[in-house]
């Protein structure tokens, strides 16, 4: 009677959920940071808000992973902000505009170790096999189909990746060309719904081209976390580059550099993410 007890004992406590993990089922995040890298070097490259040495950002993928958190797709924080899906308090997003080569050769292998996805918005008349490399050399097909377990991939233009005046190129072209741009680009990337705007430059015009082009959500560089409800065509990041500080990398994931209020129209969540 009494190994029958016992057995019924350890039963109940193998279908009983931890409060630990039904506590993890039932929260919910309420803001998330979406990280924006540019090109990684190997020690030799330059070192600014543009450019940051591989073995700092391995040290900040190192924090992520030792501190449990999830990273996201465009696909999950779109049902995110739409409040159709739950996400746990740890979550991150990391996206890389432009696609250059170091993404590859020196962010791949440490993303896929550590398990996390990544988003790459490419600007596709510099992809290395059409042989337009601006500065440093950038991904090939080869290379992004080989990365697909790892990364998903958006448009960052065609080629209207410019700045005139100090500000995107994007404010002076007309419409037609600007439409134009945008969906040869999203065509190139296999009708990919994922846009990040050059230099982060947006206005009313510009968001509306975005949208005619087939574009479901935008990216800018406006540095402040993401909420749900917020404009799936205004997504903001804080951007990560060699001027940045580990302890900031750490206050930019834990809300404490910035202000991490709930808007008031924010919605419940409806279920929870399957990890």
């Amino acid at each position: 009677m009494k190994k029958y007890l016992v057995v019924l004992v350890i039963l109940l406590g193998l279908l009983t959920p931890s409060s630990s993990s039904n506590t993890q089922s039932t929260q919910n995040v309420d803001a998330i940071p979406i990280l924006l890298y540019h090109n990684l070097t190997d020690g030799s490259g330059p070192q600014d808000s543009a450019n940051l040495d591989v073995s700092v950002f391995k040290q900040q993928m190192q924090y992520l992973y030792d501190n449990g958190y999830t990273t996201i797709t465009p696909a999950e924080l779109q049902a995110w902000m739409q409040g159709e899906l739950r996400l746990p308090q740890k979550t991150v997003m990391i996206t890389f505009d432009d696609g250059y080569e170091s993404v590859y050769i020196l962010g791949y292998p440490i993303l896929k170790q550590y398990g996390f996805k990544a988003t790459v918005f490419i600007v596709t008349r510099s992809i290395a096999d059409y042989g337009n490399h601006v500065n440093f050399p950038h991904m090939s097909w080869a290379q992004m189909n080989t990365a697909s377990d790892v990364f998903t991939y958006g448009s960052h233009t065609d080629s209207l990746h410019y700045v005139k005046h100090g500000k995107s190129y994007l404010f002076y072209v007309d419409n037609n060309t600007l439409i134009t741009d945008l969906i040869k680009s999203r065509k190139i990337m296999n009708s990919t719904p994922y846009f990040a705007y050059p230099y982060g430059g947006y206005d009313a015009r510009i968001t509306a081209a975005v949208k005619k082009a087939g574009y479901s959500m935008a990216w800018t560089t406006q540095e402040r976390y993401v909420y749900v409800g917020d404009s799936m065509y205004a997504i903001p990041r804080f951007s990560i580059g060699a001027n940045t500080t580990m302890a900031q990398f750490v206050q930019i994931l834990e809300g404490s550099a910035w202000p991490r209020l709930r808007p008031a129209h924010m919605k419940e969540p409806k279920r929870t993410l399957v990890q």
